[in-house]
């Protein structure tokens, strides 16, 4: 088994995969140095999903607390012909998370859920964050990585994680693939106050909108107080990054032929913010090299029709920590976790393209999607059933 305090660990990142992963190798003892961009934490976004395969991980690196006062635990799903504004099914959440699987879905902002995971971090003793601080060069030589930060500051471990996201520059200087490529859709989101959507959408549940080319989901967060929505489109739209601002009379235009309530909450976004969804197709053997693994979106990257990102790099987190742990040999170790995190991740990837597929369907096969979705309302443990290879896996006990 490794000796935790002969292990130096570099986690380029300081997003919630990164910290994540300081988090859980510092409980395990070994030392971290964590190198973030900006000059402090702040995380960009609006809303996430936690589904329990995530939230039992938080809950072990003690955010319980934290997230029954932050986030929502949504009663359940609702699914929506966005055209003709008809209910096609409820999908429970509660209590059947908690009675299959042991631990909740919540539904909170990026910035709550960063916020705790930065709190724990700067009062972990094992990590050391540096801010400002980003990877030009990166070489593995004499059983260590020498990695070169800011253009000018040389720094040594025994192991790297990039855990910087989906533009992810320790992916470039490591593995040399080329960049993520733009899907073809593009998010629109914003963050309101609760009391400024329609009546009938300030519930306690997550909804989604499904239309031609287009949908729509929604859900509160913030103890309840604010409804996070997101709006998806089909363009050829590219451009990198998270918060250009978006034309509300462009939206409303791509969203014309739908229902009148759906349009409602769409109004009471005002100028929403946009980005293009970038990923790669899905990769059940994704690696790192030598000393160097990835870990999240780094990784990998997955459009959002799972709601699993974040959980995929909190997944990540932990049984990296765990093979780290298990093996004497770092390099072992590294290839070990990946081994076991390709297959899972890969899936995911795979289900999200498949759903982007799904929820955009025209004509009569939109309109067989409906008959189905009708259908599996009226059985929802039936339906729910489909996920319960995603939503079982407990990296707890077995990675």
């Amino acid at each position: 088994m490794q000796n935790p305090s002969s292990l130096s660990i570099i986690v380029v990142g300081g997003g919630i995969g990164g910290l994540a992963a300081a988090l859980c190798l510092a409980r395990k003892g070994f030392s971290i140095t964590l190198l973030e961009k900006r000059d402090v934490f702040k995380e960009v976004g609006a809303g996430i999903q936690i589904s329990p395969n995530g939230s039992r991980v938080l809950i072990e690196l003690g955010l319980g607390k934290h997230l029954d006062q932050h986030a929502v635990r949504p009663a359940g799903i609702n699914v929506f012909d966005g055209v003709k504004g008809r209910q096609l099914a409820r999908i429970p959440l509660i209590p059947y998370m908690e009675d299959n699987y042991g631990a909740p879905y919540y539904t909170i902002t990026r910035s709550d859920l960063h916020s705790a995971l930065a709190n724990a971090a700067m009062a972990h003793e094992n990590i050391d964050i540096h801010f400002e601080s980003y990877v030009t060069a990166v070489a593995t030589d004499g059983g260590r990585v020498a990695i070169t930060a800011n253009e000018n500051e040389d720094m040594f471990a025994d192991i790297m994680i990039g855990a910087d996201g989906v533009w992810s520059a320790t992916r470039k200087l490591v593995l040399e693939d080329g960049a993520a490529e733009y899907t073809g859709h593009t998010a629109w989101r914003a963050l309101i106050d609760i009391n400024k959507a329609p009546e009938s959408m300030r519930c306690a549940m997550v909804n989604l909108w499904l239309g031609p080319k287009t949908h729509l989901v929604h859900y509160p967060v913030s103890s309840g107080t604010k409804l996070n929505i997101v709006a998806i489109t089909e363009s050829d739209w590219e451009k990198e990054g998270w918060n250009h601002r978006g034309n509300p009379k462009e939206l409303a235009g791509l969203f014309a032929g739908w229902d009148a309530a759906p349009r409602e909450l769409l109004r009471a976004m005002g100028r929403p913010l946009k980005w293009a969804l970038c990923g790669r197709q899905p990769d059940y053997n994704w690696h790192g090299i030598d000393r160097v693994t990835l870990l999240g979106d780094a990784a990998h990257p997955m459009l959002p029709y799972l709601a699993q990102g974040a959980v995929m790099a909190i997944e990540d987190s932990y049984v990296l920590a765990q093979e780290l742990a298990r093996h004497d040999d770092p390099v072992q170790a590294l290839r070990s976790y990946e081994n076991i995190r390709g297959p899972r991740t890969g899936k995911v990837q795979q289900g999200a393209f498949d759903n982007a597929s799904h929820y955009h369907l025209t004509g009569m096969a939109g309109h067989a999607r409906n008959l189905a979705l009708r259908a599996a309302g009226a059985a929802p443990g039936l339906f729910l059933k489909r996920y319960h290879w995603l939503y079982s896996k407990n990296v707890l006990t077995a990675g």
